[in-house]
């Protein structure tokens, strides 16, 4: 039988060392405590220390210099937002705000507030002041403005208990506010900073909730009284439109996408409760799904011209299947692992999507991670991903470099970060700490605290450059044969001109680790052979690691 020769034409990449993460230099306290983003070019950072030493706490972060915030007091602090050339504080004590604090980069302003507050939120900046809501015990909220010179507190019209929700629109220059009238009916008001304005509710309708604004329109829900069980969608654009239902539906869902002006809205049977699909780019509504295929859907991200979703098949078999929705009609992905179902998205880069199926939607205790590439009808088995941790999120991206966090399988939160490059897991291992957690991404870097075992957090920070290829193998330097295979796998390399270490990983195309073994590769020994008789017949994934670089290869087993 002739032999086949494969030449891999996988990118190959290079490894790096194991610590690849640093501590931050020159941390002003023994414990790293939270982070707040100013939007300006820097973080505000807590730290703590058992001293209790007044203005030791806060400090403003560059990506380099630490310089400390006098606050007067070593409490930690919370950022609520900024007006002109000052940023605005409240010491991070829950249900008791009774000074602000105005720090314009060089000092601090106390502001005493009119009472002991037990909700104290940043609102809006606007019209040369800066808005908070506040609300005492037992008492209706007010709004809190200050104008850098003198507060002032503003009473709310009508409101019985609380603010449900709020958005300020800078296109209209409003402040729009969900308002309780009785215990049960709320409406839309509008403030422009002198007077509140009631937007009229439509005939026997309640305000649920602000959903959303796109160019100064507003999307709204409203509880029909007349009914038991049914909610509407309004449009506000200075007249409130309905959007009606279909028939003999409810509204119950919306999903934003990542284009402003289309949004996805699931509605339901109110006959049998089965679900239904629309887009809605703000004109009309557009079927998606209207034969009620599907019960359930789930939007991950627009890839390839098409909107990407998960959706419950509405066949009683539970089973989810991955959607893509390319505006005309909607298209099965398949090729996902068998039972498992698509439940996070995992990032976009060089020109594939990722996602993680779930062998349990709700309470997962196997992941898999699949790749979906541009043009493609199917996904595929990316292997390697961690087996012994649970997959938590897609934490971050730095140019094609996607960053995760797996939960450690222990009792509480405790987590580690790996770095995904497309083909190799990596995790960002910290020598001497026991787990880390993701922080921010400031500065093409990624921050994460890491825990020590005496509770003590420090910042440590990843340049991906330490992720780069160190070293590209061409493609004619390797060889895999024969493919198919019946025993015997033989892997050739050429240039190998010092002793490297190799690892063989071999999934099943579910991703699952079937075998794993170590050779010594040199210049006399430049060819290994892999036994495959332990293999039942079907396709496989092998990673094949060394210390000068790393691939994969599909092969099949006769």
């Amino acid at each position: 039988m002739n032999k086949i020769l494969l030449f891999l034409s996988i990118f190959l990449i290079g490894y790096t060392s194991s610590s690849q993460m640093v501590m931050v230099p020159n941390q002003p306290l023994p414990k790293y405590y939270n982070s707040f983003n100013s939007f300006d070019g820097f973080y505000f950072l807590n730290y703590i220390d058992q001293s209790n030493t007044p203005g030791q706490g806060m400090y403003t972060f560059n990506g380099e210099n630490f310089d400390n915030i006098p606050f007067p007091n070593a409490e930690p602090h919370v950022y609520l937002g900024r007006l002109n050339d000052s940023f605005f504080f409240v010491e991070d004590i829950p249900f008791s705000y009774e000074v602000l604090l105005q720090f314009d980069g060089q000092q601090v302003i106390e502001i005493p507030l009119p009472t002991n507050y037990t909700a104290f939120t940043y609102s809006a900046t606007f019209n040369n002041k800066i808005y908070f809501g506040a609300q005492e015990s037992g008492q209706a909220p007010v709004l809190i403005s200050y104008d850098g010179a003198s507060l002032e507190t503003i009473s709310i019209p009508g409101v019985l208990l609380d603010i449900e929700n709020s958005h300020y629109s800078s296109h209209n220059n409003l402040l729009y506010l969900q308002l309780h009238q009785t215990q049960i009916a709320s409406d839309l008001w509008a403030f422009n900073g002198q007077e509140f304005t009631i937007i009229e509710p439509p005939q026997d309708k309640v305000l649920v909730k602000i959903h959303h604004e796109f160019e100064g329109m507003l999307l709204l829900e409203y509880y029909d009284t007349t009914t038991t069980d049914t909610m509407v969608l309004y449009k506000y654009d200075g007249t409130l439109t309905e959007i009606e239902n279909p028939v003999n539906t409810s509204f119950f869902h919306v999903q934003l996408t990542s284009q402003e002006n289309k949004i996805y809205v699931t509605y339901y049977n109110l006959s049998n409760y089965d679900f239904i699909l629309y887009k809605y780019d703000y004109q009309e509504l557009i079927s998606v799904s209207s034969d009620y295929q599907y019960d359930g859907y789930g939007y991950f991200a627009t890839f390839d011209e098409k909107d990407i979703f998960a959706m419950n098949r509405n066949d009683g078999t539970n089973m989810i299947d991955l959607i893509a929705y390319d505006g005309t009609s909607l298209t099965p992905i398949t090729g996902g692992p068998e039972n498992f179902f698509p439940r996070n998205f995992a990032g976009i880069a060089n020109n594939k999507m990722y996602l993680v199926y779930a062998d349990d939607i709700l309470n997962p205790t196997e992941t898999v991670m699949v790749e979906y590439v541009e043009g493609a009808s199917s996904v595929n088995i990316v292997p390697g991903m961690p087996q012994d941790k649970t997959f938590f999120g897609f934490v971050s991206q730095i140019d094609n470099k996607l960053f995760y966090q797996f939960r450690l399988p222990v009792s509480g939160y405790y987590f580690s970060l790996y770095a995904f490059d497309g083909v190799i897991f990596r995790e960002i291992e910290i020598p001497d700490y026991d787990y880390s957690v993701y922080e921010f991404t400031f500065n093409d870097k990624l921050y994460a605290s890491c825990y020590q075992g005496t509770d003590l957090y420090k910042l440590f920070s990843l340049n991906p450059q330490n992720l780069e290829v160190e070293e590209v193998i061409s493609a004619n330097s390797i060889t895999v044969f024969p493919n198919p295979v019946s025993d015997d796998l033989k892997i050739k390399f050429s240039n190998i001109e010092k002793s490297e270490h190799m690892e063989i990983s071999v999934f099943s195309i579910d991703g699952k680790l079937i075998d794993q073994k170590k050779y010594m590769l040199n210049d006399l020994r430049k060819q290994i052979t892999y036994s495959t008789s332990h293999l039942s017949s079907g396709v496989y994934l092998i990673n094949f690691k060394t210390n000068f670089g790393a691939f994969q290869k599909k092969i099949i087993k006769k």
